[in-house]
């Protein structure tokens, strides 16, 4: 595999849209003198701080992962949130991915409210926090956990790698960049997005119990099964395959009509399969015992 850029699908495009409409609504309001107070209040009210958290504010816990207010955190999260959000979306399906984000965000809340409390930095209940960056953990470690034996070729460079290799580097180099950022070691606690997302796919993702009688395609299966035991067919089924049949009866006596107007007799059974007469019943060789397919 080439790591090359893959097509948007349809919630990545969500996902970095959004991202991409709040950051330049923030830096037009912040730049303007009349609406600096507009921006004063999106951090407020979308970023997360854990001490507004904890009285109640509790939009915040999914909300700050769509803020990203410096430019090169915005293009790192927005690429790798391409680059590996497509690819999962595509083999799980858009429900698997919009439920992925939303583990992988609260993780990185409950993890940065807690690092938050513990007094490991004086004053930080009260700083805001945001970034896609408990994202992006989470979808690295889904891509080295669920794609590790893939081999990448990184062009243009002339070596190839497996994605548990590059998926480490990755990290390394982002809890770096994080590490030395703004935010310091309190961004450490995004990396809750990555222990979520990998308790997720390790003990929940793999063992998902089936879907639901009566709700989604189980109500269709269930309608459709056999009820009682020695029984090839649901009560369903049977009402479906009855109307079928009454349909293709009456189709025939149709038709059956149709041609006696035209001097012709046609045949049916008591089903409603057509009965060739003597004459034009295709006579059968030495050996042919059967006749041929019947679609």
């Amino acid at each position: 595999m080439t790591l090359s850029f893959p097509p948007f699908t349809r919630t990545v495009k969500w996902i970095v849209g959004v991202n991409v409409v709040l950051f330049f609504l923030h830096g037009v309001f912040a730049m303007l003198t009349p609406t600096a107070r507009l921006a004063q209040w999106m951090e407020s009210l979308l970023m997360l701080t854990p001490v507004t958290l904890l009285h109640g504010w509790v939009w915040q816990a999914v909300t700050y992962s769509f803020v990203n207010f410096a430019l090169l955190g915005l293009v790192f999260g927005m690429l790798i949130v391409w680059l590996l959000g497509a690819q999962l979306e595509s083999t799980f399906g858009q429900r698997w991915l919009i439920r992925y984000y939303a583990i992988c965000s609260l993780g990185g809340a409950v993890a940065s409210t807690g690092l938050a409390y513990s007094g490991l930095v004086p004053g930080a209940e009260k700083m805001a926090i945001g970034g896609v960056a408990s994202i992006y953990y989470g979808f690295l470690i889904a891509f080295g956990v669920l794609f590790s034996e893939s081999e990448f070729f990184l062009f243009p460079l002339p070596i190839s790698m497996k994605a548990k290799y590059l998926v480490g580097v990755t990290l390394v180099v982002a809890i770096l960049l994080a590490v030395t950022g703004p935010g310091g070691l309190l961004s450490l606690g995004q990396l809750g997005g990555l222990v979520s997302g990998f308790i997720y796919i390790k003990f929940f993702f793999q063992r998902r119990a089936p879907a639901r009688a009566f709700a989604g395609r189980g109500l269709s299966d269930r309608a459709y099964s056999p009820r009682r035991k020695g029984t090839t067919e649901g009560l369903f089924a049977r009402m479906k395959n009855a109307y079928y049949r009454w349909k293709r009866k009456r189709a025939a006596r149709k038709f059956e009509v149709y041609m006696r107007d035209h001097d012709r007799k046609v045949q049916f059974d008591e089903h409603g399969n057509y009965i060739p007469p003597a004459d034009e019943a295709p006579k059968k060789g030495p050996g042919e015992d059967r006749g041929g397919w019947v679609n």
